[in-house]
């Protein structure tokens, strides 16, 4: 949502500015017809290019979250079952009791939050 509201930021204003439709920046940039027919304003081509780029970046980082958000959790899981063994070791629990409790998996989001 964070990466989604930051794009917003740039695209919104630039629909506005240059009364862009589609508003959905995937088909906008899609379409087949010439994006610069009936355009006035002589800062259009810059201003999408920019926001093209832009969108691609965002794309890019928008796919590679579950990779990151895969190893984040996976990182903090095994951090806290080695914190979770090394104090029911010191308590003195026995083996075949320390075996059957299982420490809860957690997940992550994107920002690192639970």
């Amino acid at each position: 949502m964070a990466e989604a509201a930051s794009f917003a930021n740039l695209w919104v204003p630039f629909c506005r500015k240059h009364g862009i439709e589609p508003r959905n920046p995937e088909t906008y940039f899609n379409l087949k017809r010439d994006p610069f027919k009936n355009k006035v304003r002589p800062d259009f081509v810059r201003d999408r290019r920019l926001v093209k780029r832009e969108y691609d970046e965002f794309k890019v980082r928008v796919n590679g979250l579950t990779d990151a958000i895969r190893r984040r959790f996976d990182a903090w899981n095994a951090r806290e079952e080695i914190k979770a063994l090394k104090k029911r070791k010191e308590s003195g629990m026995d083996e075949e009791l320390m075996e059957r409790l299982k420490m809860p998996k957690a997940t992550w989001m994107a920002d690192g939050t639970h």
